[in-house]
């Protein structure tokens, strides 16, 4: 066996001999035929590459003497007449790393120069030989090279890319890649004045006249000076980024995706400390170096009580992004929403508000933004922390994440839980879920040694083990017990935690950077050097003192970007940690004082009418904090009245009901309270709506008085209660009450007059008419109230042309009245009534109006609720094509915020059509989810569910206990419902199912009973109770 080295030497090794290129021929002609690569040459070829110009016959007595003597030298050639050939298996070469699959590392090889000083000049073609030689061996080797660069780049090993894109260039000085590489590597370890150096001595190289060439380089020195920060961390030693090429290899090819426009999604979970945040952070400045745009926003203690906070603070950040500017002005409109309120705006009733409306179009707003920013180009979020994340913005980032698959986005969520708010709104968006795990045995003594190294200590291998041993593998950790002793040179004190290792630390800082540290965690994400100048006020020498004790500490954050919506840094601690440790170590009073200093500094901010929804949120928390309850009123009001304006209604109830405990007096409290109930109504919170409107009652002087909170007392429970004997009697009282005003005494007999229908008590519905009759209406609401009250009466009463007149009158007066929500409203309670007076045409063409009407006002979820009625309408006219098509619009209207009455209905309509075309097991399952999300639904509703789910078990014969169950329930609640009207199919299905049990008695006289006694509706009995009748 022999051996070739020709990187880094130029020897060839035989088991006996060593032959060098002072051996002139003897090494050439080795050299031919080991570079051959173990074929045949031909002895005429290679004679006349070694001695050309001299006789044929000469040059082949030189190479029979050459062949002997290489054989006496111990290679193994194998000589016919017509060839020479060395054989592959009596030979080796350090080339086969660059032409031989898996034969080795190219990066452990010392020298990859190629035959260093070897330039013979006995031969011109063996010259031209060797150069042709000299070229493949660079291109492999650049190659390779080029190749192991891209692995070592999307596995963040900066140190490897530099390291392999020097070597890179000492074979080919000019490969722009790898020029490119080395220059990425320097701005990713910080040295960014270094990376534009050596991009501009590139370009300066290339020359004047390389045009196009240039471009690459001259981008990248222009992302590099532009995006990347002058150090990306406060010292070398805090650069150190070691034992992560696994995580980053998955970020980097999600990145990847995204650039190519499959957008993904990704939640980095793992412990406090554990490097999630260090991870995005160089994910992100790889990104930038790429072209890609970069946002971040943190979730904090306390934002789970924050709705929308995620875009409350991102919003403002993508405004001011390439390509914002191509959406539409309704889109910025609505994102003005979301960040800014006018207190100067009037506050709107419960009926012309539509809360999910509203926030559909904020949300369809955010979509809009992300969208015309991502199409600009690749765009990466990372909102971190998310354990901490509110409900409202989970919804939207979980819709977010699934609509993302073909844009340029990508989405990277940070939790120290895997279970947390998003996991949830994920589920159907194909997230990736990566546990970001402690770091090796390895990793950790680098990062230690690599610190020590950093700050010109020595660490000896017995330290170095005991912090590996202690740290767990968390790099924060590990930083930490460095820092701590390089501060006090004690080792070998176990820490108990983390925590223990920081108090330890923040214990040894002076007054000053104490202050400091504790008015910066005060303020949180709000943090900026100007706001802790006003908030501490100490003199500027002290200040700079405490900056500069903090930054040697590593104690503040070294990001250096201005906060949303200002130009101002934001100064923070490095890690919530410390933040943590820092206001637990404030007294309470000086806690007070903090939070009422910040509270003051941030008040000031705030304009006269337009607020920073973001900083009342702040001001609100600050004021509480300090126990400043008046102040806390004031900001924690105007902040619930801003959820209300964003469409979050519930939110909105909770947080005035909060409010309640910074009231000061009755007046105040009831007036919050009233807000209260208010978004309750709007949120369809009724037991919420009947406990606030007790504390109302509780609170006021006259506990009795006929005044609107009793109002609203009655339409919860009409809207809540199961049995409403006495919702509906109170009602009636309140109507017969001739002290309180028509106004009050017409909305009562209204509300009253529903619930009587709602029981089918012929003989209440009669006094009621009697009784409101004579009562004559103040404002035009009342007489729309009025008139309304009269088309329910008649209709149930059965009298064609008195609901009709009814219904002519009520639509007459909400036209008159030019107020769109109220058009929706009555609109579709006309065609209800229309509906069951057998007038389908002129149902469906107030449904189409109120429809329309809705979505040029953009209330998209009002316009699906009236869609809904639509589908109702089509398959009690049997028109299944229409309900179908129909079906299919309301379905492709998705709102994360629907409430449960609209998604139980809806899967009640899908599984009636999917049963009208003969999908019966599709049905059932559509049919399931409806039955068992019964909670909180009215049991009115449940009727309608339970009928379609008896019809599934009838037509495929399974008459289990559930199904007989189900029957039975679906009896008694007929028997309660059947003479309100609409309820040929909830008939229907029970009798069939009675006729399939063998019950035909039983079914043959429910049937009778509902078609002669006390089926209300008006149009002919449908097609299918004949033939019921004959089965029955």
């Amino acid at each position: 066996m022999i051996a070739l080295r020709a990187l880094g030497k130029a020897e060839i090794v035989t088991p006996t001999a060593r032959l060098t290129p002072s051996q002139e021929i003897l090494f050439a002609a080795a050299l031919y035929l080991f570079l051959e690569r173990a074929k045949p040459v031909g002895r005429t070829t290679l004679a006349e590459t070694l001695w050309p110009g001299i006789a044929d016959s000469a040059r082949q007595h030189r190479l029979r003497q050459t062949i002997f003597q290489l054989k006496q030298a111990g290679v193994p050639l194998e000589a016919t007449r017509e060839s020479v050939l060395l054989p592959a298996d009596a030979r080796n070469s350090d080339l086969d790393v660059l032409f031989v699959h898996d034969a080795g590392d190219i990066g452990t090889i010392e020298s990859l120069q190629f035959l260093p000083g070897y330039a013979p000049t006995f031969s011109d073609e063996f010259s031209r030989w060797l150069d042709t030689k000299r070229n493949e061996v660079s291109a492999a080797t650049s190659r390779l090279l080029i190749n192991d660069i891209r692995r070592a780049r999307s596995r963040g090993d900066w140190l490897r890319v530099e390291r392999l894109a020097f070597r890179c260039m000492e074979v080919d000085p000019f490969n722009e890649e790898a020029v490119l590489a080395r220059a990425e590597a320097s701005a990713m370890r910080g040295a960014k004045r270094e990376a534009v150096t050596m991009l501009d001595q590139f370009v300066a190289d290339l020359g004047v006249a390389a045009g196009e060439i240039k471009l690459p380089a001259n981008l990248m020195r222009k992302r590099i000076a532009e995006r990347m920060p002058e150090a990306a961390f406060n010292s070398r030693a805090e650069s150190i980024f070691v034992g992560r090429e696994p995580d980053m290899n998955l970020l980097t090819t999600l990145l990847d995706d995204a650039r190519d426009g499959k957008g993904r999604c990704c939640l980095l979970w793992g412990d406090a400390g554990i490097g999630k945040s260090r991870l995005a952070v160089e994910l992100g400045n790889f990104g930038e170096l790429q072209g890609v745009q970069v946002r971040r926003v943190a979730c904090r203690r306390g934002d789970a009580q924050r709705p929308l906070s995620v875009f409350v603070e991102a919003v403002p950040q993508l405004r001011e992004m390439r390509g914002a500017l191509g959406c539409s002005a309704d889109t910025m409109a609505d994102l003005q929403r979301l960040t800014q309120f006018d207190i100067g705006s009037a506050p709107k009733s419960a009926m012309e508000l539509d809360p999910q409306s509203i926030f559909e179009l904020i949300r369809l707003a955010i979509f809009d933004l992300i969208d015309a920013v991502s199409e600009e180009q690749c765009l990466m979020l990372v909102v971190e922390d998310v354990h901490w994340l509110d409900a409202a913005s989970a919804r939207i980032l979980g819709q977010l994440a699934d609509w993302a698959a073909n844009k340029q986005l990508l989405l990277l969520f940070t939790s120290r839980l895997r279970e947390n708010p998003l996991l949830e709104a994920c589920t159907r968006a194909g997230l990736v879920t990566h546990h970001l795990r402690p770091l090796s045995n390895d990793a950790s003594a680098s990062l230690v040694r690599e610190m020590f190294d950093a700050t010109n200590e020595r660490g000896d291998e017995e330290f170095l083990a005991w912090c590996r041993t202690v740290g767990d593998g968390n790099p924060f950790f590990l930083h930490e017990l460095v820092k701590q002793w390089l501060e006090t040179k004690q080792r070998h004190v176990i820490p108990p935690s983390i925590t223990t290792v920081i108090r330890e630390r923040f214990s040894r800082l002076s007054s000053e950077g104490t202050q400091l540290l504790q008015a910066c965690s005060v303020l949180g994400e709000n943090s900026t050097l100007p706001r802790v100048e006003k908030m501490l006020q100490q003199e500027p020498y002290m200040l700079l003192g405490a900056l500069n004790e903090l930054s040697k500490a590593s104690m503040l954050s070294p990001e250096r970007k201005p906060i949303a919506g200002s130009k101002d840094f934001k100064l923070a601690p490095k890690h919530d940690l410390i933040a943590t440790v820092a206001v637990e170590e404030l007294d309470p009073h000086a806690a007070a004082f903090l939070h009422r200093r910040a509270g003051e500094v941030l008040e000031s901010e705030l304009g006269e009418n337009t607020q920073d929804t973001a900083l009342l949120w702040a001001c609100a928390q600050h004021w509480q904090k300090a126990g400043d309850e008046e102040r806390a009123y004031q900001v924690g009001r105007i902040y619930a009245e801003s959820l209300l304006d964003l469409g979050l209604a519930s939110d909105a109830g909770d947080a005035f009901a909060i409010l309640r405990r910074y009231c000061r007096g009755k007046p105040t409290e009831v007036e919050v309270l009233a807000l209260a109930v208010t978004a309750f109504q709007i949120a369809h919170r009724w037991t919420d709506v009947i406990t606030t409107v007790g504390l109302i009652r509780a609170a006021l002087p006259d506990t009795t008085a006929h005044d609107v909170y009793e109002t609203q007392m009655h339409h919860a429970l009409w809207r809540s209660s199961d049995d409403l004997t006495l919702p509906l009697r109170n009602a009636m009282n309140c109507m017969l009450e001739s002290s309180a005003t028509a106004e009050h005494r017409i909305r009562s007999a209204n509300l009253a007059m529903k619930m009587a229908s709602d029981i089918n008590s012929a003989e209440a519905m009669d006094e009621i008419y009697r009784l409101v009759t004579p009562i004559q209406p103040e404002e035009d609401s009342d007489e729309i109230l009025k008139y309304e009250l009269e088309m329910v009466y008649f209709s149930a009463r059965g009298d064609i042309e008195l609901t009709l007149s009814s219904i002519a009158q009520v639509l007459t007066a909400v036209r008159r009245s030019k107020q769109p929500s109220l058009t929706q409203f009555y609109f579709s309670n006309c065609s209800t009534a229309l509906r069951i007076m057998g007038k389908f045409a002129d149902a469906r063409h107030l449904l189409e109006e109120a429809i329309e009407a809705a979505l040029s006002g953009r209330l998209y979820v009002r316009a699906k609720y009236l869609m809904l009625q639509l589908i109702r309408l089509d398959l009690a006219e049997g028109k299944v094509s229409d309900a179908r098509r129909n079906l299919d619009r309301a379905s492709a209207w998705e709102f994360p915020q629907e409430d449960s009455i609209t998604l139980v209905q809806e899967r009640y309509l899908k599984a009636r059509v999917l049963l009208n075309e003969g999908k019966i097991e599709e049905a059932k399952l559509v049919i399931a989810p409806a039955l068992a999300a019964q909670d909180g639904v009215k049991t009115a509703f449940r009727g309608p569910v339970l009928a379609t789910a008896v019809r599934v078990a009838t037509l495929q014969q399974r008459f289990d206990s559930d199904a007989s169950e189900m029957v039975n329930e679906l009896e008694r609640i007929h028997l309660r419902d059947r003479a309100s009207g609409w309820n040929d199919f909830e008939a229907f299905a029970l009798i069939s199912a009675l006729v399939a049990m063998g019950k035909a008695t039983r079914a043959t006289q429910l049937l009778t009973e509902y078609l002669t006694e006390f089926r209300r509706d008006q149009a002919s009995v449908p097609k299918y109770f004949a033939e019921l009748f004959l089965a029955s």
